[in-house]
């Protein structure tokens, strides 16, 4: 039996997979509302930059709009304008001046409240939605998207990925580049740690916050493991990974914080945990 205490998430334990670095501030989150988690990281993040992306990066030309969809969008591009071999130094010089641009007559956007941090320690003071809710349908809501058909407009994001916003601004009229610089891959980490959770029974919760980490996520384990995974409430980050987790096996509970950040998923949790499970469990 497992006791829960009315503070807070203590006598929780929670799985987190997201990558490591966003495990860790997470991770310290749920520590410091009393609970515990168990790392795992099914995905690395692997900086990328095609021809491509150099090629956008190195025209120098002038955007109205830069929307960064993650914090990984915006310090691994920072990365490799830093470390990159391939930029020689005129190169690089142009792609200064497309940087510099983003604080001159330039909106720039963050997905997440990360994202706008990592821009903030840059000098930058990007807009976000207000209600908290950073999926690609609420971004589009904000006023200057609104009219996209005059923008000129970069999207720095990851290889691959939902194609939603992009989509849907292509569609109304927006002048746009896509500028992929980094890509998400399955990681070689060990689950020893995680099936000895499993067997113990001690895991309450796996957090889940893409469907690439879903997927990753059980093919590290066996069939045994695997059950015992799919068998556990999971929580998601959208009704669309909510379809997508249901089709992969999951057959207990899948939660949506009302609100996509590190607060909204630690509310998510207390509310869960106190709400379901008040009083004793297995």
């Amino acid at each position: 039996m497992k006791s829960i205490s009315n503070t807070n998430l203590v006598g929780l334990t929670v799985l987190n997979t997201r990558p490591s670095r966003q495990a860790r501030a997470l991770g310290q989150a749920i520590d410091q509302s009393g609970g515990q988690q168990i790392a795992f990281p099914a995905l690395v993040i692997q900086p990328f930059f095609s021809r491509l992306a150099m090629t956008i990066l190195a025209s120098g030309q002038h955007f109205d709009v830069v929307i960064f969809v993650s914090a990984n969008a915006v310090t691994v591009l920072q990365r490799l304008l830093s470390d990159d071999a391939r930029i020689d130094s005129e190169q690089r010089q142009k792609v200064a001046t497309t940087l510099a641009g983003l604080t001159e007559n330039t909106t720039v956007i963050a997905v997440g409240e990360a994202t706008a941090n990592v821009l903030r320690s840059h000098g930058l003071q990007p807009l976000i939605p207000e209600q908290g809710d950073y999926r690609s349908e609420a971004l589009l809501q904000l006023p200057i998207l609104q009219n996209a058909a005059k923008h000129k407009i970069l999207l720095v994001k990851g290889e691959g990925g939902r194609n939603l916003l992009a989509d849907i601004l292509r569609k109304v009229g927006a002048t746009l580049s896509i500028l992929e610089c980094y890509r998400r891959l399955p990681s070689n980490a060990d689950p020893q740690h995680v099936s000895a959770g499993l067997e113990r029974g001690v895991i309450d919760i796996v957090i889940v916050t893409s469907i690439d980490s879903a997927a990753a996520l059980l093919a590290h384990f066996g069939q045994e493991q695997r059950r015992r995974l799919l068998d556990l409430p999971w929580l998601v980050l959208s009704e669309r990974m909510q379809q997508t987790c249901r089709q992969l096996g999951c057959n207990n509970r899948l939660l949506v914080p009302a609100q996509i950040n590190q607060q909204g998923i630690v509310a998510c949790l207390t509310d869960w945990w106190h709400n379901e499970f008040s009083g004793q469990i297995d």
